[in-house]
């Protein structure tokens, strides 16, 4: 029995409790295989990426439990996981795509000008032939 009614989570609340057992079953694969590359492998680069998944997905089983015990309050919290979710996302593709995306592009207008333009290498073979005086 589920408090003083007579139907259980899975009767009332079938789609948030699929929810909640596939997020717990991933965040406990994801420690695991965390856990696991910690001890093999001291710095791997992916177990930072693979410990926020577990986390992420750790947490947002707790608001799906929010979620059927209290439903604004989850509901509430269901939303700041998300937004939080959206911001790590934006912060790890800015961080770790777009740094090289800019470096490379500015390499590329710097070599671009410098090849093509006319203050490219006619200025500098100006300057080179100008009498200094």
């Amino acid at each position: 029995m589920y408090g003083n009614k007579g139907a259980s989570p899975f009767e009332t609340h079938g789609l948030v409790m699929m929810l909640f057992i596939a997020s717990m079953l991933i965040h406990s694969l994801v420690a695991v295989a965390t856990l696991t590359m910690q001890a093999l492998f001291k710095n791997h680069p992916f177990v930072p990426v693979l410990n926020q998944i577990s986390i992420a997905f750790g947490v947002l089983a707790c608001d799906l439990l929010l979620v059927i015990l209290a439903p604004p309050f989850g509901y509430f919290f269901l939303v700041i996981w998300l937004l939080l979710l959206l911001l790590v996302l934006l912060y790890t593709v800015f961080n770790l795509v777009f740094p090289s995306l800019l470096r490379d592009s500015t390499e590329n207008v710097k070599n671009y000008f410098r090849n093509h333009m006319a203050w490219g290498p006619r200025l500098r073979t100006a300057h080179a032939s100008a009498p200094t005086g």
